[in-house]
């Protein structure tokens, strides 16, 4: 973003061109984390599922007898 570039416009086009840029960087970022989601989380927590909530299970019920 060159913002340096477009500081000499007009204070309304100046305006518009930050909220955009706002927007534009909300909505990449937005779209890197919800791919995050996708991939990285799904088999993080199905791995999480099949092997260490079992463990994680079995030391509570030692806690709690």
């Amino acid at each position: 973003m060159d913002v340096v570039g477009h500081y000499s416009m007009p204070l309304g086009n100046l305006m518009l061109y930050s909220i955009a840029v706002v927007l534009v960087i909300f909505a990449v970022c937005n779209l890197i984390d919800q791919l995050r989601i996708a991939t990285l989380e799904k088999c993080f927590f199905r791995w999480y599922d099949n092997k260490m909530a079992v463990k994680a299970d079995e030391w509570i019920n030692k806690l709690t007898k």
